[in-house]
Parts: structure tokens; C-alpha cells; sequence
């Protein structure tokens, strides 16, 4: 069964690729490969010695192996290879981008376009467009951090908000003013309560939305229990129920909308 399986997923994703793209800010262009070789001899502008020391400080240049190493091995399986430094990358104007990536089967993605130190915006819009796309199958993403990290925020980008959440919070001021109040007490509570909410237990909360809400409202809400005690300390002036029973009351549903627009904005801002 598993040999059968594997076939199958080398059928419908392997066989199908005729070509590679690969994008990563350390790799060469055939345009800076044009570039270096016209000017070679041009110091005069400023314009291109500046572009000229942008190329230079790639690290293929002192290191190529490695680079002819990945290129070699995808033209061994006889697929056309091209690659791209992403440096003209446009986040405002994605689509004009994205538009010539569906020509490629395969796209090998750096997950830091903008160096080692920078985050993975880049990366996580191409693959929120390209996902949207019915002709693009296979991304394959590679990055220096931790591969569940970044699994994750591949995951939230492509979410869009959750709808029993909206719901919920929608043109209600309730939450925000309570947790005002709340602070007068304890200025870091909405951190706390943000923090007591991992990505994990969100996205249980949307996969089972009811079954969650019973579980934070039971004795047995073990995964739940840090969320549960922070409302069992709030000000006993505050009307605040954990479940959101009442029409006015704060609860579970309005809290579950903190670190959806706070801890992990990127939902939102995908599908504003």
C-alpha cells in the first residue's frame, strides 16, 4: 500500500514537472551575468558600480559550488532551470509578479529573500498568490530556521479569518473595553491572555469550534487551563464570562479574536 501511495504522489506531482524555478537572493540571473560582463570595464557611473557591488556581494561568487551542485542536479532529471534573486520583488504590486511564476512547475523557494536576518514576507505572499492559482502544484520551501516555524507561518498565511470568530466579534466593542478596564489592574494582561493562547490551541479551536468551548467551560480543559485561570483572576468588578453566554459578557469567543488580529496579524492581512 505504502509503495502504491508513493507512486501515486509520483504520478500527480513529480512526472507532471518539465520546469524548475528557482528563487533565492544568494543565486545568480542570467541578467547580472549580462550585466557584470557588459560593464565589466565601466567605473564612471555611479549608478553601475553601485549595482555592480550589489551582484559582488552575493555569496555564489565565492562559493559557486554549491549552487552548480542544486542546478546540475535538477538538469540531470532533463527539466529547464531558471533562477531568480527576488530582488524585484514588489509587495504592493504581487500579481504583476506572480504572474510569469505559474509558467514554472516547480518553484524551489528561499524562505529569506532578503538575507539571513530578514523575515519571510516575501516568501509567504508569493506562495499566498501562487496558491490561489489552479495551475501551480509543487513549492518546495528551504530556509536556516526552524522548519515548524516556518511551517507555521506558511500555514496562517494562507488562513483566512476564522468566521464563527468574526461572528462573534463583529461591531463588538465589548472585548476591548473590558480588557481597558482590566488593565487598569494589570497593565500586561492582554499579553497574558494573547500569550495563554498558542498557535496550536487556535487552530484547534478552528478545526472544532464547539467542541472547544465546551472543553474551556469543563473540568477537564486541561489544554485550555491557562486561558481559564487568567479569567478566574480578573477584577470582580468586571462582568466577564468565560463562555460568552451573555449578551454582554467578554468570553472565550471575543478573547480568541485577540491573537488573531494581534498574535498572528498576517490572517488578516492576507484577506483584507
Amino acid at each position: 500500500m505504502a509503495a502504491s501511495y508513493k507512486s501515486f504522489v509520483k504520478e500527480a506531482y513529480i512526472d507532471p514537472i518539465r520546469s524548475v524555478l528557482i528563487i533565492d537572493d544568494d543565486y545568480p540571473t542570467l541578467e547580472e551575468l549580462l550585466f557584470m560582463q557588459v560593464h565589466k570595464d565601466d567605473e564612471h557611473s555611479a549608478q553601475i558600480v553601485d549595482q555592480k557591488g550589489k551582484y559582488s556581494e552575493k555569496a555564489w561568487r565565492s562559493t559557486p559550488l554549491p549552487v552548480k551542485s542544486v542546478i546540475d542536479q535538477f538538469r540531470n532529471n532533463k527539466w529547464l532551470v531558471d533562477t531568480h534573486d527576488g530582488q524585484n520583488i514588489n509587495l504592493a504590486d504581487e500579481e504583476s509578479f506572480t504572474h510569469h511564476l505559474h509558467q514554472s512547475d516547480l518553484l524551489i523557494l528561499d524562505y529569506q529573500l532578503d538575507g539571513d536576518d530578514s523575515g519571510g514576507d516575501k516568501c509567504l505572499s508569493v506562495i499566498r498568490h501562487l496558491a490561489a492559482n489552479n495551475h501551480h502544484n509543487l513549492v518546495v520551501v528551504y530556509t536556516n530556521e526552524e522548519p515548524e516555524k516556518v511551517f507555521r507561518q506558511i500555514v496562517l498565511r494562507l488562513l483566512c479569518p476564522c468566521a464563527k470568530i468574526e461572528e462573534k466579534v463583529q461591531g463588538n466593542t465589548a472585548v476591548n473595553d473590558a480588557v481597558s478596564d482590566w488593565e487598569c489592574e494589570d497593565d500586561e494582561i492582554a499579553s497574558k491572555i494573547i500569550d495563554s493562547i498558542d498557535l496550536g490551541l487556535y487552530l484547534a479551536v478552528r478545526k472544532d469550534y464547539q467542541s472547544c468551548m465546551r472543553e474551556i467551560n469543563s473540568a477537564d480543559g486541561v489544554r485550555f487551563h491557562q486561558f481559564v485561570s487568567l479569567f478566574d483572576q480578573r477584577p470582580s468588578s468586571m462582568t466577564v464570562n468565560k463562555n460568552g453566554s451573555s449578551a454582554k459578557s467578554v468570553g472565550a469567543r471575543e478573547v480568541f479574536a485577540l491573537p488573531e488580529s494581534l498574535k498572528w496579524p498576517e490572517i488578516r492581512m492576507a484577506y483584507k
